[in-house]
């Protein structure tokens, strides 16, 4: 029987997939100038994202702004925790006179002035700054979405830098200020994890909600655009660590649903995932188009959606492959049809846990434990984490 022929789909894409370095040599820096080498990678990232347009995405119907907003921009700052009914340890509040109320018949938010561990003593209630103005020094814009701006900050109460997410627009009504407050939830209800970006508080303050996080170094996106060629035995330690965080949250049953290196984060050479969009419902957030799985476009998502991403993740930092948003590429690497090139300098193995990742039928990828369980996973865990593998690994994975 003589061979099928090759396939040449790729030929006839138009524009054709190439790597994020054939476009960076494709701008022309003579007529810029930088001052330092973080400049030109910000610069590199803008020139990015600003040639490939976003794919239309669904816009949900929302109730008009109403007089909501006017009555939470009368509020002062109120902390917002969350904990399962009859087990809080925040008894002491209500008290004390604080106010709770339910969000759903499984949790209880208490919003109060000031930190469980006293005042700040730097936020003063006759000032008419905001809190996060008087408490916080604001340092620079380090991140921004649809959902809000985030900002590198330092805390004037421990002298600590911290990572502000902050909505922009404030809330619409009680139902938008719900489904925002379930981020917080879903950071309360997680078990703390060396591989999840930590979380610290979060408070709302004239409608808007601000997050704070512990401040990491920089993500794997701007890794990836400074460096292009990553080594595969830095990347193997990157993937381990993903590996045990998506399976932390599979393991508490909560999705991620937009895994992809911009949410990925290095801090002191460990990987964390963080920008929880946390969800575990079927109105889940849309994610990034470059990093979806084709059967969420028709089906609610669930565990296989995560895997598909932190697979096609791995696939463009370990090729450098530029994703396409959209058209026939799209469609064809969720088919299988990887172009040759693009894995030429991947290894077989972690080839194969990639493809296998990417599996267009979902109930064919594996789960986060059977990855968690890989023998070269747990090598790299182990080598890593020498002094503390046993914290990482089985303190929250017990057999």
């Amino acid at each position: 029987m003589s061979p099928l022929p090759r396939p040449t789909f790729f030929e006839h894409l138009d524009p054709p997939l190439s790597t994020k370095r054939e476009k960076v040599l494709c701008f022309d820096l003579s007529s810029c100038q930088f001052s330092t080498c973080s400049q030109k990678v910000t610069f590199l990232l803008q020139q990015i994202k600003g040639i490939q347009k976003r794919v239309p995405r669904l816009v949900r119907s929302v109730q008009s702004v109403s007089r909501f907003s006017d009555r939470y921009e009368l509020r002062g700052p109120r902390f917002i925790r969350f904990t399962t009914k009859g087990k809080t340890p925040f008894g002491k509040l209500t008290n004390l006179g604080f106010t709770s109320f339910f969000l759903d018949s499984f949790m209880a938010l208490y919003s109060f002035l000031g930190f469980l561990d006293g005042e700040n003593a730097y936020y003063d209630k006759n000032d008419p700054r905001e809190y996060f103005e008087q408490c916080f020094e604001k340092e620079r814009k380090i991140g921004e979405g649809s959902f809000g701006e985030v900002f590198r900050v330092k805390s004037k109460n421990d002298g600590k830098y911290y990572a502000v997410k902050r909505t922009i627009e404030p809330f619409r009504n009680s139902r938008d200020r719900e489904m925002k407050l379930r981020e917080v939830q879903k950071h309360e209800l997680l078990p703390k994890h060396p591989n999840l970006v930590e979380f610290k508080c979060a408070w709302e303050e004239k409608g808007q909600l601000y997050i704070q996080t512990e401040l990491c170094e920089y993500s794997l996106a701007d890794y990836a655009v400074r460096v292009h060629n990553i080594p595969e035995e830095e990347l193997w330690g990157y993937f381990a660590d993903m590996v045990a965080a998506v399976h932390h949250l599979h393991e508490q049953d909560l999705l991620h649903l937009d895994i992809k290196p911009e949410n990925i984060f290095v801090s002191k050479n460990m990987c964390k995932l963080g920008d929880f969009g946390l969800d575990s419902n079927i109105n889940a957030q849309d994610g990034d188009s470059k990093y979806l799985a084709q059967e969420v476009l028709n089906n609610p998502p669930g565990k296989p959606a995560d895997i598909f991403s932190l697979g096609i993740s791995m696939l463009e930092l370990a090729s450098d492959l530029d994703l396409p948003p959209r058209g026939d590429g799209w469609h064809m690497l969720r088919e299988g049809h990887i172009p040759e090139d693009a894995s030429l300098g991947i290894s077989p193995k972690l080839r194969r846990l990639i493809f296998l990742m990417m599996e267009l039928n979902p109930e064919k990828r594996p789960t986060a434990r059977e990855l968690f369980n890989d023998s070269t996973i747990q090598y790299y865990l182990r080598k890593r984490y020498p002094l503390n593998y046993s914290m990482v690994c089985f303190l929250y994975y017990p057999p």
